[in-house]
């Protein structure tokens, strides 16, 4: 879907940098974030990657782009007077491939996390486990990281990872 062509309409939102204490850094585990345009680019701290650089196509909105822009979404609807200091820490963990790895999803918790991440989105998932992600889930979850984790796009009975990790996560 083209940028121009995003659901739910333009979103309003100023950024309200925060005082020495509570700024919330949203670590976005996924594919790479395009430009969301100029009013809501302020939200999105420049793009880590760990699986190699993504193609610079901006025909179609990614899944990091529309997940990017549905957590500004709910922001701007939480947000008293229409400002935040919320910010996004993309990191791309597909490198421009349609599929990534337990360890590129591992080194992207860890990455998005030693860049100041305070609350993890990780939009994916597989039915394979991992005990190496597993463990960075569990450090996360002990330095009081806030983690939401997918639990599948389909009505199915098999268990899918990360969100299926026996840890509390969201």
């Amino acid at each position: 879907m083209p940028l121009a062509n995003a659901p739910g309409g333009p979103i309003s939102l100023t950024l309200n940098p925060p005082g020495d204490s509570g700024k919330v850094v949203v670590g976005l585990i996924d594919m790479n974030v395009q430009s969301l345009g100029s009013s809501l680019d302020k939200f999105v701290r420049p793009q880590l990657s760990v699986a190699g650089d993504a193609p610079a196509d901006n025909t179609e909105m990614t899944h990091g782009t529309a997940m990017a822009y549905t957590i500004l979404e709910a922001i701007a609807q939480q947000a008293a007077g229409g400002g935040s200091s919320v910010q996004i820490q993309p990191v791309d963990v597909y490198g421009g491939n349609q599929t990534t790895t337990s360890w590129f999803v591992a080194l992207g918790i860890q990455k998005a996390v030693d860049n100041g991440a305070n609350v993890l989105n990780l939009s994916l998932g597989s039915a394979g486990d991992s005990s190496v992600l597993d463990g960075v889930v569990k450090l996360a979850l002990a330095d009081n990281i806030v983690i939401f984790g997918a639990a599948g796009n389909t009505p199915v009975n098999t268990p899918t990872y990360p969100g299926r990790f026996p840890e509390s996560m969201t």
